[in-house]
């Protein structure tokens, strides 16, 4: 059986209960007091599924699981993305209308760059204007988050301030947290 990481100590394992593919990398981890997860990243279909539990990692495994077999047993084509619902998301995942597949790139995001306009969900500013790869190396100092500050600083090597790395880490927890 495979073995799945144990999030926060890559020294221990968590010996699977159920048969996961070679190719499919697995994790875990979690506390009785924040409660327990199991995430599997499978290739076929190319996706994430992740359990959670109140009890522990092996019920949060197993909710993973039930989640696998719905979707590799879902009738509806996960090629077609008509067979997807954006659910209000606009950087193009979508959710099988039946088994709830997710597919982080079903769709063309819906935001537009502001200086090129292709579609893209990769930076916004300050005001929410996006901004593609590309285009994002052209965003204003005045315009940036403080995050892009941060990286902008970190990717020339330029110290900063701690006050400057406490708030852009702030900012990218923020960010994390509105996600999830």
């Amino acid at each position: 059986m495979k073995t799945a990481r144990r999030s926060g100590d890559p020294e221990s394992y968590y010996n699977c209960d159920f048969d996961w593919a070679e190719d499919c990398f697995v994790q875990c981890g979690g506390s009785e007091n924040s409660g327990f997860f199991f995430e599997a990243f499978p290739k076929t279909p190319d996706t994430m599924i992740r359990g959670d539990s109140k009890t522990s990692i092996e019920d949060a495994e197993k909710k993973a699981w039930d989640k696998f077999l719905r979707n590799t047993s879902c009738k509806l084509d996960h090629s077609n993305p008509e067979n997807f619902d954006r659910k209000g998301y606009k950087n193009g995942v979508g959710f099988c209308k039946e088994c709830n597949l997710f597919i982080g790139d079903m769709f063309e995001p819906t935001t537009k760059c502001c200086k090129c306009g292709v579609p893209t969900y990769y930076s916004p500013d300050i005001n929410n204007n996006w901004w593609c790869k590309e285009c994002s190396k052209d965003i204003p100092a005045e315009l940036m988050t403080e995050t892009q500050k941060f990286f902008r600083n970190y990717k020339k090597e330029e110290p900063i301030s701690e006050e400057e790395f406490k708030e852009g880490l702030k900012e990218v927890i923020e960010h994390i947290v509105k996600k999830a």
